[in-house]
């Protein structure tokens, strides 16, 4: 009995064995890049970028900016080196050489590896990668209507039953946005003996986890978000309460699970084609790499998600990237893009209705505008996004430390204390 499955690597040296043909094209198909061969993998972005920064440092891919078909800018792409195209071999001949008995085809009968991923493909409309996966994972035997049944469409979400329900969380989603903590969770509370439906008693617990992580309080948000999927039963919704999850064990380091529950929630998005939940797991992608210490791949993640933000067109979404992304760049000393993105995430923040991240994208542009030596600008930015705390009652005794550094360094010592001293206000 085979109880080993593919790993990332075998997967992805097995995608790319079939485009190494255009490894030095002038322009390549978007499955060379990192989104394709995540999409070809089934695997997560973040995943995918860890993965492929590993096989490079192990002289198994060789990367390069190409233009790819379909993106408006050049994008990393990767091909195999001599070294990964004799792995690729090894896997491929392995498959090949298996004895396979396949039940409920057409042609049902006992053949070869390659002969079963032919009829696998071809009766399941299913991608190489997918049919090589359950080829080596099987037990000598595939039963196609079984696997046929696994791969069928997932439920559709119905619609909310519970109006008021629905009410509540919005409300208490606004006050989170702007800060309010206590008054997002005593708005949830009023739900919480409210007569509803197992799928909104999931979406309850749902929202009070992601709410509790926002306030730091991550055991009552991990308690919460498991209550969520005890009652959850819709993929989609199980795939962002995955998501919600693996953001709260990355804020408490146990970081085991995350990847797995990352790639579970991108593939059903993937699925469901919503681009909406593939731009917020981008996101979080982004932040759980730079937790985890990957900022390079936390870096390539976000300008994969920004990409697909202007595609879509969805501006909240795209504001939300560009304030990650901008704060990674001034982290990596990239302050002169930092400042276009920064102003470009203001210019959107400032229509709408959230304090708290138009603070952040005044914050970051003042951040790269004090190293690019533009201290006036630098200031009265700084000082429109601490006013905007002190006004909606937003407490971030970080931000303060942070300028009162930057401060510092533009000889500004006496507003440099007064800055530190509001936080023991």
């Amino acid at each position: 009995m085979r109880e080993r499955r593919l790993t990332v690597r075998d997967r992805i040296i097995v995608h790319l064995a079939g485009y190494t043909r255009f490894a030095d094209d002038f322009e390549c198909p978007e499955e060379m890049s990192q989104v394709g061969i995540s999409t070809a993998i089934g695997k997560s972005r973040a995943h995918t970028t860890l993965e492929l920064n590993r096989m490079k440092e192990s002289n198994l891919i060789r990367e390069r900016l190409a233009h790819v078909k379909g993106a408006k800018s050049k994008r990393k792409t990767y091909v195999l080196t001599a070294e990964a195209l004799a792995k690729e071999k090894e896997i491929t001949e392995h498959i090949w050489n298996l004895e396979i008995e396949i039940i409920g085809s057409e042609e049902s009968k006992i053949m070869n590896g390659q002969q079963a991923v032919n009829i696998l493909m071809k009766e399941l409309t299913i991608s190489k990668i997918m049919a090589f996966e359950i080829v080596f994972s099987s037990n000598d035997q595939i039963n196609i209507h079984e696997i046929r049944t696994e791969l069928a469409p997932t439920d559709h979400i119905a619609e909310p039953e519970n109006q008021n329900l629905d009410a509540l969380i919005l409300q208490a989603e606004m006050h989170s946005k702007k800060g309010a903590i206590s008054e997002a969770l005593a708005t949830l509370d009023k739900a919480i003996d409210i007569e509803i439906s197992n799928r909104d008693r999931a979406r309850l617990h749902y929202a009070r986890a992601s709410i509790f992580r926002k306030q730091g309080n991550f055991q009552s948000a991990l308690d919460e978000i498991d209550k969520s999927l005890e009652h959850g039963k819709e993929s989609q919704l199980i795939a962002r309460i995955n998501m919600e999850k693996a953001m709260i064990l990355s804020d408490i380091g146990e970081v085991d699970q995350i990847m797995e529950l990352l790639d579970s929630a991108e593939m059903v998005f993937r699925q469901k084609n919503s681009q909406v939940d593939l731009l917020r797991c981008g996101i979080n992608q982004g932040k759980i790499l730079r937790t985890l210490g990957h900022i390079n791949e936390a870096m390539d993640v976000l300008e994969n998600t920004l990409e697909l933000a202007e595609k879509t067109g969805l501006n909240r979404l795209e504001a939300y990237v560009l304030v990650n992304l901008t704060d990674l760049l001034n982290e990596l000393k990239k302050y002169q893009r930092s400042k276009e993105l920064a102003t470009k995430a203001k210019n959107i923040f400032q229509v709408l209705d959230e304090p708290l991240m138009l603070a952040a994208s005044l914050f970051n542009l003042g951040e790269a505008l004090a190293a690019l030596g533009e201290k006036a600008e630098a200031m009265k930015n700084l000082d429109k996004a601490i006013s905007i705390l002190e006004k909606n009652e937003i407490s971030r005794p970080g931000w303060l430390q942070h300028y009162a550094m930057i401060l510092e360094e533009l000889e500004e010592p006496e507003k440099a204390s007064k800055i530190l001293s509001k936080i023991n206000q």
